[in-house]
């Protein structure tokens, strides 16, 4: 590929892309690009489920990140079961009513 800098040889190098791509076709990519990428996996929608599983086990999960910014105030932060259950719920609902983009809301 020749670049403003030079050739650069990309046999060597492993195209990672991720995105909202879930309109567009091969073809839609440049040409370039086309070659580069020949597997593609499609993620299903998010459900609640998974939207607590995010609030709850993850390591940097929100509610932990809540808990501990809370604490340096001295303040003791809990949340209940249907408290994280109502959360998740308004996750899925804006990922319903708007588009889907997974669990950044």
């Amino acid at each position: 590929v020749a670049t403003k800098y030079g050739p650069l040889k990309t046999d060597h190098i492993l195209f990672i892309a991720s995105g909202a791509f879930h309109v567009s076709k091969p073809s839609d990519l440049l040409p370039e690009l086309q070659g580069r990428l020949p597997i593609r996996v499609e993620l299903r929608a998010l459900e609640k489920e998974d939207f607590v599983r995010i609030l709850t086990e993850t390591e940097a999960s929100l509610i932990k990140q809540y808990i501990a910014l809370m604490k340096t105030e001295g303040v003791e932060l809990t949340f209940t079961d249907d408290a994280i259950d109502s959360l998740a719920g308004v996750a899925v609902d804006l990922n319903a009513s708007i588009e889907n983009i997974g669990a950044r809301r």
